[in-house]
């Protein structure tokens, strides 16, 4: 990759000679931008560029000064990435996490992608700072199944005529300025993507694992401990729409942890037989991203979180869109079983994994357009095949009422540590009784009273 590393050395003469403020600074930035986005002359004014640093630096006056040094640290790691063939930025085959085959039956395959903060830190400046600009769906030289790369539309996207807040490029810049401040030690330290493809699950005589329900509002991230797992409801593409303004779970995760953005320009596509397990991203950053769309723009944050956040393990599983599909689709056997596997992929232990807390959600829902009921008994279902999953933690978003009412709690006590898993899969997979069903929880209750000869 060719760098203009002219552009560069002159931004960091320009921000380090002087106090700027930030319209300074968004010049000196969108002169670098400019230099070597193509059709810069296309651009025009980087609107989104300006509203962001803006926001920085009325919203946190006190972090001005660590933004400007962590954007002058940005680009010095970017110049010495140019000068380091081995830099991922350079966009080598071997860099990409590359899809893989389905393996036989009840077998995993995992292969492992590690790159160090550092490396992360190279990919998200190049990509901030212009000189790393892949399109959505084009053919790559590598013939790799990759997303599109780019900071372009967040450069652009006015915001402010929607009275929101540019939390993405937000979330970058304070990245940038807190990673100014670490240690080689924590620089060093590595974040491992493991591609995991699964063969077609084999069901046994497991009964169903306990389950940890939460309350409204408790957040997935906020189980951070070295035996949870905690649930990235990904597109098959990891980051989704982050880079557009999208503002899903996944979109809002990778804002909290902005590491993980290096992601998008490093993972292929999945297929419906893996999930990708992401080791070692910290917390940068806090905000209201998800709720920003209802909260008025003065009550909208996006700061630097109190302390980095440990390292925390994820994975990323993308579920079947329904959303422009019949409501009847997703009920069918066929769709049951690929999220199944999917799930099970997502679980599926490396060597050395200890027991764990699988901590999700509305996986697949929402945006989706999944059935919650379903998501959560397959969910269930596929945490209680997997012997290293100790339990299910469930936060149920904004849905406890209404997963409470369908007869959740009654079909908790059923269930749990009692029925084998099999025997629910037949319920749903096999009896065409199912998919005319439109209530999960009931229907299950009511074919297990019925199985075991109740009235």
């Amino acid at each position: 990759m060719a760098f203009n590393t002219e552009s560069l050395t002159k931004f960091v003469e320009d921000c380090s000679a002087r106090d700027a403020g930030a319209a300074e600074v968004t010049a000196a930035v969108s002169r670098v931008i400019l230099s070597n986005a193509r059709s810069a002359d296309q651009l025009g004014s980087l609107v989104g560029l300006e509203s962001a640093l803006e926001d920085v630096f009325t919203d946190l006056p006190r972090a001005a000064a660590s933004v400007i040094d962590g954007l002058v640290n940005a680009a010095k790691v970017l110049l010495a990435a140019s000068q380091n063939a081995d830099s991922p930025v350079h966009g080598k085959p071997e860099a990409f996490s590359r899809q893989q085959l389905q393996p036989p039956a009840g077998e995993t395959a995992i292969v492992r992608l590690a790159v160090s903060r550092l490396q992360c830190l190279e990919i998200l400046a190049a990509g901030f700072f212009g000189f790393l600009q892949r399109d959505w769906y084009s053919r790559q030289p590598v013939a790799a199944d990759l997303p599109g790369f780019g900071f372009e539309k967040l450069w652009l996207y006015d915001c402010r005529k929607w009275h929101g807040k540019n939390f993405v490029l937000m979330a970058v810049l304070l990245y940038f300025a807190q990673m100014s401040q670490q240690s080689k030690d924590l620089m060093d330290e590595a974040l491992v993507f493991k591609r995991k493809a699964f063969g077609a699950h084999r069901v046994g005589d497991e009964v169903f694992c306990a389950v940890e329900m939460q309350q409204d509002g408790v957040s997935i991230h906020g189980f951070d401990g070295p035996n949870h797992l905690q649930a990235d409801f990904a597109n098959q593409y990891l980051g989704g729409g982050v880079l557009s303004g999208g503002g899903t779970q996944e979109e809002c995760m990778f804002v909290e942890f902005p590491e993980l953005l290096a992601s998008i320009y490093l993972v292929e596509r999945m297929l419906p037989h893996e999930a990708v397990e992401m080791v070692g991203a910290r917390k940068f950053v806090e905000h209201n991203m998800g709720a920003g769309r209802h909260t008025k723009r003065d009550e909208q944050f996006c700061r630097p979180a109190a302390t980095i956040g440990p390292p925390i393990v994820a994975v990323a599983l993308d579920a079947i869109s329904y959303r422009r599909k019949p409501g009847y689709f997703q009920y069918a056997g066929e769709q049951i079983l690929r999220e199944v596997q999917k799930c099970c992929a997502a679980l599926a232990p490396d060597a050395g994994t200890g027991r764990r807390k699988f901590v999700t959600g509305l996986w697949g829902c929402g945006a989706f357009g999944g059935d919650s009921e379903l998501k959560f008994v397959i969910q269930w279902m596929s945490c209680s095949l997997t012997p290293s999953v100790e339990s299910m933690v469930f936060c149920p978003f904004d849905q406890q009422r209404h997963l409470t009412g369908a007869g959740l709690p009654e079909l908790l006590a059923t269930l749990a540590g009692k029925v084998k898993v099999k025997t629910v899969l037949e319920c749903l997979v096999d009896d065409a009784d199912y998919s005319s069903s439109r209530n999960t929880f009931r229907y299950l209750l009511e074919k297990l009273k019925q199985r075991n000869g109740s009235p």
